[in-house]
């Protein structure tokens, strides 16, 4: 777990099911001082992501389930996950470019080794503005969580295809897609 004094990090898949996912996405972002540091719709498995950082401290946990709670009303039906450890490059959802994919892994092998394998990949290719990487070892039903970002859909799709299929250990995989020019609040 992060001990550094960090502040903590949290990943909410969310499906819209009262509200049409955009709303959900304005609703949340309108509640951001609640510790929302990133919200977007996406299309996959699930509609709507946010990411979470809350100070560390006894009352983290607690923090996290009261800002859920505190978002049920807006539509936010949630999956949560704590991130555990973040790659040594950037953890998801710090930043993007505007064509990203979140996409949830269950390894075949030991989830901080297929981290390590990761960003070995990743690091000579990232790049802020044209290929994008975060990682991060996740609590939850996939041990694995990597944001990537490309300036077009076409190479975003050729990334998930060919470099992340690369990796040994990389086992079952969920992913999702955003246009983050349209629904998305991000505060950086």
């Amino acid at each position: 777990m992060q001990t550094n004094g960090d502040d903590l990090h949290f990943h909410v898949f969310s499906h819209a099911e009262d509200r049409r996912p955009g709303e959900v996405v304005d609703a949340v972002a309108e509640n951001a001082e609640l510790g929302v540091d990133f919200v977007g719709q996406f299309l996959g498995s699930f509609q709507v992501y946010a990411h979470l950082r809350v100070p560390p401290g006894d009352t983290a946990l607690g923090d996290v389930q009261q800002i859920v709670d505190d978002l049920w009303p807006q539509g936010l039906r949630t999956e949560s996950s704590f991130e555990i450890q973040p790659s040594r490059i950037m953890g998801p959802k710090r930043r993007s470019p505007d064509f990203c994919a979140l996409v949830r892994i269950r390894p075949d092998d030991d989830p901080f080794s297929v981290l390590e394998r990761l960003d070995d990949h990743f690091e000579p290719l990232f790049d802020e503005d044209t290929f994008w990487y975060g990682a991060a070892v996740v609590t939850g039903r996939y041990d694995l969580l990597v944001d990537l970002g490309r300036p077009s859909l076409e190479e975003l799709g050729q990334t998930i295809r060919t470099h992340l299929r690369e990796i040994p250990g990389i086992g079952k995989t969920d992913t999702a897609l955003a246009d983050l020019r349209k629904k998305s609040f991000r505060r950086h």
